[in-house]
């Protein structure tokens, strides 16, 4: 029903699809453009630009799951730190895993202790 490059037989099903700042990367760490690239800090600005790229596709599957409304009511976040609360579960790596797998039951319980870490945070002022 779709038309995608598997479909038509161009590439082979189940290839691996890479971002764009991934396809970046993987250019500039290649031949001789990974050695100049080395050298002069390119590859390590590209690798930080796929990681921001990965978290704000995390960021942008969280503001489709739920709305500020809904992280308010449910995880008990202020409205003036929802938006802070969304980058610190972000910054999870067990948060993003558990997103990355669709497991949207492991990713709500992970934010019920990620919302009580981040209220205790704020009440302490760290």
């Amino acid at each position: 029903n779709k038309l995608t490059p598997e479909a038509l037989g161009l590439v082979p099903e189940g290839q691996k699809q890479y971002t764009q700042a991934e396809r970046k990367v993987f250019t500039a760490t290649n031949g001789i453009d990974g050695i100049v690239n080395a050298i002069t800090g390119r590859t390590k600005m590209l690798k930080k630009a796929a990681e921001y790229e990965k978290k704000s596709t995390l960021m942008e599957k969280i503001d489709y799951i739920y709305t500020e409304e809904e992280i308010m009511k449910e995880f008990k976040v202020p409205e003036e730190y929802v938006r802070g609360f969304i980058f610190y579960i972000v910054e999870d790596a067990e948060f993003a895993k558990a997103m990355k797998a669709k497991n949207n039951t492991m990713a709500k319980f992970l934010m019920k202790d990620l919302a009580v870490e981040y209220l205790l945070k704020l009440r302490d002022g760290k």
